[in-house]
């Protein structure tokens, strides 16, 4: 253990015991960013934007969407990602994002 000075402030986390359980990784790319922020929260994970180009402010970058997001729902194994993991992603102004013309 760690010895520590007498009167020493000792911080405690207490959590739900859920950190580390298999969630399902959504797949975000193409929401606004405030609808990825709230599914990626829902889903018990951590959402982390950057913003490209930068956004100026808040106001500004809810007009953000997400371009692109690691993990993947298709890059890890099973879909699944351990609850707490953190999900980056790429934000970009919309509408510059191209539509997808490959079923076409």
């Amino acid at each position: 253990g760690t010895k520590l000075l007498k009167g020493s402030t000792v911080v405690l986390k207490v959590g739900s015991g859920t950190v580390g359980k298999a969630v399902n990784l959504p797949n975000i790319v193409g929401l606004t960013v405030e609808s990825a922020k709230q599914k990626i929260g829902g889903a018990g994970l951590y959402f982390e934007a950057n913003y490209e180009p930068l956004a100026l402010n808040r106001t500004d970058s809810l007009s953000f969407v997400i371009k692109s997001q690691y993990p993947t729902p298709a890059g890890v194994q099973g879909g699944l990602v351990s609850s707490g993991a953190t999900v980056t992603v790429i934000a970009v102004p919309a509408g510059s994002i191209p539509a997808d013309t490959t079923g076409l």
